[in-house]
């Protein structure tokens, strides 16, 4: 089984990327809250080129690893026209007890958040930083409410209601936005790794 990753364009104050592993291009024109369907990679060591659409000079070079058999998610973020790469190891546990996973990524960068899903335990997830993932929580299959709060306030930052979520299914929820621009925050929802 070969590797597989999919990018996600989190800098809203950036244009569009083309990405290219080497000399071939991966993705082109991928834009604000974009994202790629998973493509096969080989494993290793490898460096991505993100560009401006159709230039070939690139404006950051990321050094990374990608792992055998893996999913993963690369996540280009960052303020300011400063950007920055990270990548999100995707479905990584068993599957077990006819349950689904979620977890919550924070992409808004100037505040921490927490994360409450409000299932039986009103479960949170607290004061996660810009950029931070947190572990898979399974829950049962069924339609949940989510309040994603500005961390050691009780101050809303984004509510999502009725996420439907299935058995045997990981998700993330990664979330964009700034605290001084309440028009701002939004997010997505990604089925993960090979059980989509």
């Amino acid at each position: 089984m070969s590797s597989k990753i999919r990018f996600l364009h989190s800098c809203s104050q950036s244009d569009m990327f083309d990405i290219y592993l080497k000399d071939c291009m991966l993705c082109s024109n991928l834009s604000y809250m974009d994202y790629t369907d998973y493509q096969d990679i080989d494993h290793g060591k490898v460096i991505f080129k993100i560009c401006p659409p159709k230039k070939l000079y690139s404006i950051l070079d990321v050094y990374t690893y990608v792992s055998e058999n893996s999913y993963q998610t690369a996540v280009i973020t960052g303020l300011n026209g400063d950007l920055s790469f990270f990548v999100v190891p995707d479905a990584y546990i068993p599957i077990s007890d006819n349950k689904a996973f979620i977890r919550f990524v924070n992409l808004a960068p100037d505040t921490n958040l927490d994360f409450i899903l409000y299932d039986d335990s009103k479960k949170a997830f607290r004061d996660i930083e810009y950029k931070e993932v947190t572990d898979y929580y399974p829950v049962y299959s069924d339609t949940y409410d989510i309040a994603v709060k500005i961390s050691k306030t009780n101050k809303t930052f984004l509510t999502i209601n009725n996420v439907t979520l299935q058995k045997n299914r990981f998700y993330t929820i990664y979330v964009f936005g700034f605290t001084r621009d309440s028009t701002s925050p939004g997010f997505l929802i990604f089925t993960d790794g090979a059980y989509q």
